[in-house]
């Protein structure tokens, strides 16, 4: 008995057909949306300040007082 469609021809339709669909699926309407999304969000998103090493060095040695406190209270 012949097959319509040869098994073979229908797994390689399978195994690289269907992929390619959705890619161009997904390339066609989905990644302008995205796109243009990202557009949006660059544009309003303001640029976050870096810290000094001298406000890394307060913050650094405030946090290390404040240990140092608690460890205190705890030995009391």
């Amino acid at each position: 008995m012949e097959y319509a469609i040869p098994p073979f021809i229908l797994i390689l339709v399978l195994r690289f057909g269907f992929p390619a669909l959705v890619t161009c699926f997904f390339e066609k309407f989905s990644e302008p949306k995205v796109e243009s999304a990202r557009q949006k969000n660059n544009s309003t998103a303001a640029m976050p300040i870096e810290q000094t090493n001298s406000q890394k060095t307060a913050a650094t040695r405030k946090g290390l007082d404040e240990l140092k406190c608690r460890l205190d209270q705890r030995k009391q």
